[in-house]
């Protein structure tokens, strides 16, 4: 670039220097011709002061001829001498250019110039000559198309590292994507690489739509997968408890055969198995009476279904609790719900692991 402009700099020096000397001639042949003109014209005025009188109108005619004779001359000293200027400006434009073009072509087949350095030359240049000329034209064509060719170069940098990427399967759909959303705005609008950037992005949220909705396929399918093992695993529980039902309900039965002789030694009596049944009773209704009056209070509903399902024989600890003050029921009430938080947290973390385990084989 520093040797290009030099190059720029001693042509218009150059320029400068010969359109000096054109101006200093053409000034110089107007400063003549402004002189003889003068001159003519003193010498008539003389010749009439010299015999005391005003100037002739043969004089005065002549006097006028000088001056338009020199007005003429002048005009075409002018008109002369701008052509010139314009005639060697056209051909410091041009030799501007020529230059700007070799300068490219050597640097090019030395392998010294970069795509983006060329492109930055040509916008130079399309600035340093005047709009409508045939130079600016071809600095502008130059510099479109030098900026065309870094555009298909960037473009396609860019589909071989996602190319490069995607063999080594080190980049997702998702990330894919990104790329090309981001490239959309690396080019102008409506040129041929925005717009094959924009039909390479849409394909890409295409195919991450389709992985989404096949990873939700598949979800789906073993979901139902887990329901129908879930629902056999019952069907065998059921199963299995119809059995053991059975066993028992037979076991029961056949303590003795339907034609068998039945035998019975009688060694408990029948105010111990009273007293033994009384009890029983006692407690249930001890249970009950207690169970209603806690449930009033104020405890948390699971730790009170709890003590349900225990039934009578968790009337000690019915006891205990419905023995506690308020506070301290309250208490006790959000410590089991916080054992409850947990043990659900834990399970969920869990599950979910298991499940990710699951979805990963």
């Amino acid at each position: 670039m520093k040797d290009l402009t030099n190059n720029l700099l001693d042509i218009t020096s150059h320029y400068q220097s010969e359109n000096k000397k054109i101006t200093e001639k053409a000034n110089s042949e107007i400063a003549q011709i402004e002189k003889r003109a003068k001159e003519d014209v003193d010498k008539i005025n003389r010749a009439a002061a010299s015999k005391k009188r005003k100037t002739t109108q043969d004089e005065n005619i002549k006097i006028q001829r000088i001056q338009e004779d020199a007005s003429k001359k002048i005009a075409d000293i002018e008109k002369k001498s701008t052509k010139e200027s314009s005639d060697l400006l056209g051909k410091n434009k041009k030799d501007n250019l020529e230059k700007i073009k070799l300068f490219i072509q050597d640097k090019k087949s030395l392998e010294e110039l970069s795509l983006e350095e060329e492109a930055e030359i040509w916008k130079l240049a399309v600035s340093q000559f005047k709009e409508g000329t045939k130079e600016r034209v071809e600095a502008q064509k130059a510099y479109n198309k030098a900026v065309d060719d870094l555009n298909k170069a960037d473009l396609e940098s860019i589909k071989q590292y996602i190319s490069d990427k995607k063999s080594s399967e080190e980049l997702s759909l998702v990330e894919e994507a990104k790329i090309w959303e981001r490239t959309i705005g690396l080019f102008e609008e409506g040129s041929k690489e925005r717009l094959e950037a924009q039909n390479n992005y849409k394909k890409a949220v295409e195919a991450v739509n389709k992985e989404i909705v096949s990873i939700n396929k598949d979800f789906q399918g073993q979901m139902k997968t887990v329901a129908d093992d879930l629902a056999k695993q019952e069907e065998q529980l059921n199963k299995a408890y119809d059995d053991a039902y059975s066993k028992r309900k037979s076991t029961l039965m056949s303590f003795a055969g339907t034609f068998d002789e039945f035998k019975v030694e009688l060694n408990r009596t029948s105010a111990e198995l009273m007293g033994n049944l009384q009890s029983q009773v006692d407690g249930f209704k001890e249970w009950q009476d207690q169970f209603t009056k806690l449930s009033e209070r104020n405890i948390d509903a699971k730790l009170l279904k709890e003590i349900s399902d225990l039934g009578v024989k968790a009337l000690p600890e019915l006891s205990a609790l419905y023995s506690m003050t308020d506070d301290q029921l309250t208490k006790y009430s959000e410590l089991y719900r916080e054992k409850s938080q947990l043990a659900r947290e834990q399970t969920e973390k869990e599950l979910v692991k298991q499940l990710k385990m699951y979805l990963m084989c």
